[in-house]
């Protein structure tokens, strides 16, 4: 018979799958459109990453990276990064890495902005990434959230 009166310890969970209803996108590759602009170029939006957690960081202004607060609201697609999830403590600091850099950046809309912020997040881990390349990875190999 357990005793009624034992210590539990709750340990806090780490989601491990996606999970839309949560803003949740553990080792991903995120992006969601930035409209008035989407709707005029379908391939102009804004982008994050998701630590192992899955709380997304993106560069979201001069000098300010937003962490579980994606600035455009909902994800639209997402792509999980390759190997991430085997080694979550190396794909953090990729993360932070990239924050700490993107914290002494003045944004530019076309020329240092939240891609060019996830591609060094994924550089960092790794796997050496530009601005089309992230943009790549999320948009034409990820999945639309829309499709779950």
């Amino acid at each position: 018979m357990a005793d009624r009166h034992a210590l539990t310890v709750e340990r806090p969970t780490q989601p491990r799958d996606v999970d839309p209803k949560r803003s949740r996108y553990p080792f991903s590759v995120v992006w969601g459109p930035l409209c008035p602009l989407t709707c005029c170029c379908p391939c102009v939006g804004h982008m994050g990453v998701g630590d192992s957690e899955g709380k997304i960081h993106d560069f979201a202004g001069s000098e300010y990276v937003s962490i579980d607060r994606f600035m455009v609201g909902c994800v639209w697609r997402y792509s999980v990064v390759d190997g991430a999830a085997a080694e979550p403590e190396r794909w953090n600091a990729a993360i932070r890495a990239a924050d700490t850099e993107y914290r002494k950046h003045a944004h530019n809309i076309c020329c240092d902005n939240c891609h060019h912020h996830s591609a060094l997040a994924l550089t960092e881990f790794g796997q050496p990434s530009t601005l089309l390349s992230a943009w790549i990875h999320c948009c034409c190999r990820g999945s639309c959230t829309w499709c779950m």
